[in-house]
């Protein structure tokens, strides 16, 4: 079995990879088969039922949300059968999970740098200025919609865990981080920058406007 793991902070890119693969493979004719859990039952069972197993055959799990400990476990007795799988996780795998996957696996990782992380965290209501300062000084090495992809998933998630952190399906620590920023914003505030990340999404699309100063223009009025 071949294992192929995509993760990473930057899952801007590391979607682009995961998705980049899959097309890869589609051009080559191979069988993709992507298992579901079922309630009640394990993804493994499918996996371990199917008749499609040979080094033309892809499986692919697009977020291990679906993989419970009992399905790493199967893996990794059974690395031996001849199939590949391909997994997408948002962030970064945990060890423990890592530990019970074959050595063998092969893991990309996508990380963003340390002053994007910087911008992300910045992102709070009080703090536009010094979050405007962080974006100018980031767009001069990175693509203005590589940084409005992230900024747009950021706040996204940022509502999300205002209402349910849960849903968002991150690590512990992860999900504590985010509910902790989510809560400095009050009353309908995030709903409002999300609104204005899709307004700013289709003005810069249709011409209206360029994208690097609808962000300027976000972060000044919704974070003053």
């Amino acid at each position: 079995m071949k294992i192929t793991v995509i993760e990473g902070e930057n899952e801007v890119a590391s979607r682009k990879r995961f998705i980049f693969i899959k097309a890869e493979i589609r051009k080559r004719k191979w069988d993709i088969v992507k298992p579901v859990r079922v309630k009640g039952s394990y993804v493994y069972e499918q996996m371990a039922n199917s008749s499609l197993f040979s080094e033309q055959t892809l499986y692919v799990i697009d977020g291990t949300s679906v993989f419970l400990e009992k399905d790493y476990q199967w893996i990794s007795q059974n690395s031996g059968l001849n199939f590949n799988l391909l997994i997408w996780h948002s962030g970064i795998l945990s060890q423990k999970i890592k530990k019970m996957l074959p050595k063998e696996t092969r893991y990309e990782t996508f990380q963003l740098e340390k002053k994007t992380f910087m911008f992300l965290d910045s992102l709070i209501p009080g703090n536009g200025e010094r979050s405007l300062k962080i974006l100018q000084e980031i767009l001069k090495t990175e693509n203005v919609e590589f940084i409005f992809a992230l900024m747009a998933k950021h706040f996204r998630d940022l509502l999300i865990a205002k209402e349910n952190v849960n849903l968002l399906g991150y690590p512990g620590w992860r999900a504590r981080k985010v509910l902790d920023q989510a809560k400095k914003f009050e009353g309908e505030c995030l709903a409002r920058i999300v609104k204005s990340m899709a307004d700013a999404d289709t003005a810069s699309k249709t011409g209206r406007a360029e994208l690097e100063l609808l962000l300027d223009l976000i972060v000044i009025r919704d974070l003053e």
